[in-house]
């Protein structure tokens, strides 16, 4: 008797655990709410067709983009003027970032799940895998980021699900966290000031602050449709986003 009644304590004790564990599973998948929106500060036409992904290059004022049905690099200045185009073609292009310390350009592959590096000369030096499991062939890797101190970049994989892949130089993946806080996942930005990551969403049309790994800590309403790029100027409180609907560049600010 004192046996069965232990065994019926063992099973009690099991489902109640699941049950907790299905709560918690629950709630980390709870949307999170906008605190506010962002405002706007101006927009500029971009002569970039479907731009995906946005990144610093060289100084203030210029930017890198890709596009998604050219398959080519663009240098662009802080009002969208297109300065000139890297020798370079890829396929299914969707992120960028650059190491200034280094001179050297990371492209983001969706379809290959690839991370091309290429000198300013467009020359590439490396490429490697973004190799995880990934549960839905139609949505990969959306978005790339740089941190220059560690050497370690992040990637963010659209949904179904979404996650947060931090990775070394090597193509190693160090990191890998499941993201839920947004219907999807299309751009991330290294904050090398405070050591935070801004991530993008272009179905929630939210910009979400978060720590190294993926928890939202601020969201914002960004009202932009299809922001596929982003980069954050935290000193000065603006947030520059590429429409790949659109074909623009949106200066928001901070509040």
């Amino acid at each position: 008797m004192k046996h069965l009644i232990s065994h019926i304590a063992y099973i009690i004790s099991g489902i109640l655990f699941l049950f907790s564990c299905l709560l918690s599973s629950c709630k980390e998948k709870e949307k999170v709410e906008p605190d506010i929106k962002l405002g706007l500060v101006s927009e500029y036409k971009l002569n970039v067709s479907e731009p995906s992904g946005l990144c610093r290059f060289r100084n203030s004022t210029e930017f890198l983009t890709v596009s998604d049905q050219t398959n080519k690099i663009y240098v662009v200045s802080e009002t969208g003027t297109v300065l000139r185009n890297f020798d370079f073609t890829g396929e299914d292009l969707e992120g960028i970032a650059y190491d200034p310390g280094l001179n050297e350009v990371f492209v983001l592959e969706e379809t290959s799940r690839q991370v091309f590096i290429l000198d300013t000369n467009s020359v590439e030096q490396s490429r490697f895998p973004v190799d995880i499991y990934y549960e839905d062939d139609k949505h990969g890797p959306e978005g790339i980021s740089y941190d220059p101190e560690t050497k370690h970049l992040f990637i963010v994989v659209e949904k179904n699900p979404g996650k947060l892949v931090e990775m070394n130089l090597n193509g190693e993946i160090l990191n890998s966290y499941f993201l839920s806080f947004a219907d999807d996942f299309s751009a991330i930005f290294f904050d090398s000031k405070d050591n935070k990551l801004w991530i993008l969403s272009d179905e929630s049309k939210t910009l979400s602050r978060c720590d190294l790994t993926g928890k939202a800590l601020n969201t914002y309403e960004t009202g932009i449709k299809k922001g596929e790029g982003l980069v954050v100027d935290p000193e000065n409180k603006l947030v520059y986003i590429v429409s790949d609907l659109e074909s623009k560049m949106y200066v928001l600010s901070i509040p």
